[in-house]
C-alpha cells in the first residue's frame, strides 16, 4: 500500500512540472499576441492622427474612448511619435508623418485639437496674437445675371482671365 501511495505522489510531482514546463511558453504565446495587437492599436491612431492632418479642418475631438482599447491605457502624442501605455508600464509607438505638440489623452477624455502652422496642436493652445484670415475662393470670380431669360435659373460666372461657367438650375 505504501508503494501506491509514494507511485501517486511522484506521479503528481511530476505532473505539476509537467503542466509548469508547458505554462510559460504558452503564456508567453499570450503575451506576444497581445504586444502584437497593441502595436496595431497605435499603428491604425497614428493613421488616424495623421488622416487628420490631411483633412480641411479647423478643429476636431480626439476622444480617448474611441482611440484606446480601455481604462488601463493612456495615449501620448509627442512630435512626430504616438505612444499608447498601459497600467503594467508596457509602451507601444508608432511613428507620425506630422509634428504635435505634447497631448495627453486619457481614456475617458477628449480633447479639441486644431492644425495650425506646421503642427497639430491643443486648440486651447493657440495663440491669439496672430489673425486666421479667410480667402474666399471665389473672391477672383465676377457673376453676372444671364444674358437672356431662360425657364430656369441660370447664373455666368467669369474670372479675370476670361474663362467662364454658365450653371443651371430647373428645366432647359
Amino acid at each position: 500500500m505504501m508503494g501506491f501511495t509514494l507511485s501517486r505522489i511522484a506521479l503528481f510531482a511530476c505532473g505539476a512540472i509537467l503542466m509548469a514546463a508547458v505554462a510559460v511558453p504558452i503564456s508567453e504565446m499570450y503575451q506576444d499576441r497581445g504586444n502584437d495587437s497593441m502595436e496595431k492599436v497605435a499603428e491604425a491612431d497614428a493613421m488616424f492622427v495623421d488622416a487628420l492632418w490631411d483633412i480641411d479642418m479647423d478643429e476636431t475631438a480626439l476622444r480617448g474612448d474611441i482611440l484606446l482599447p480601455s481604462p488601463a491605457y493612456e495615449l501620448i502624442l509627442d512630435g512626430y511619435f504616438l505612444t499608447i501605455s498601459d497600467d503594467d508600464g508596457n509602451s507601444y509607438v508608432s511613428s507620425l508623418k506630422h509634428r504635435t505638440d505634447r497631448i495627453e489623452l486619457g481614456y475617458g477624455d477628449s480633447v479639441n485639437v486644431c492644425r495650425y502652422g506646421d503642427k497639430l496642436m491643443l486648440c486651447s493652445n493657440v495663440p491669439d496674437d496672430e489673425p486666421v484670415t479667410e480667402t474666399d475662393p471665389l473672391e477672383d470670380w465676377d457673376t453676372a445675371p444671364p444674358e437672356e431669360p431662360s425657364a430656369g435659373n441660370s447664373y455666368t460666372v467669369t474670372n479675370e482671365n476670361g474663362n467662364s461657367i454658365t450653371i443651371s438650375c430647373g428645366p432647359a
